[in-house]
């Protein structure tokens, strides 16, 4: 919530919570009327591709031919700012991110193997786009 007022939220009807079955989130801490505005973030809270173009990674990820996916430019700013730590302006954004992946392009094969076949099938593909996003930017990357 610091960070976020730092950036200019201003949200009297909302706190952080974790609940017991769906993990951490938001909260109102007062009867919310049909109709009433919940939620309103300033930009200078969200994290899109625009932030990372105005950043000092923007001329370079501008420059890159052939042009860069929106997915994969937040990833590398998202990966550059973790390298630098608290020292980061998003630090307390990235040190809340999960540290760990159950995405199923990441299950183990055996994993893989006990999964309907229609499942599987997905996680399959969803694997086969993450290797081809990667080794489509390996240049990049050097």
């Amino acid at each position: 919530m610091k960070f976020l007022h730092q950036r200019g939220f201003t949200s009297t009807f909302l706190q952080p919570a974790l609940f017991s079955d769906t993990g951490r989130g938001l909260q109102t801490v007062q009867t919310i009327k049909p109709g009433e505005l919940v939620i309103s973030l300033p930009e200078s809270c969200l994290l899109t591709t625009s932030t990372v173009l105005n950043s000092y990674l923007g001329q370079y990820i501008k420059s890159w031919n052939p042009r860069l996916s929106p997915l994969l430019t937040l990833c590398v700013f998202l990966v550059c700012e973790r390298q630098h730590g608290e020292g980061s302006d998003w630090f307390p954004y990235i040190d809340v991110l999960p540290s760990s992946y159950t995405s199923p392009a990441y299950f183990s094969d055996a994993v893989l193997d006990v999964l309907p076949v229609a499942v599987r099938r997905w996680a399959l593909e969803q694997r086969e786009a993450v290797r081809e996003m990667h080794s489509s930017n390996q240049e990049f990357f050097r």
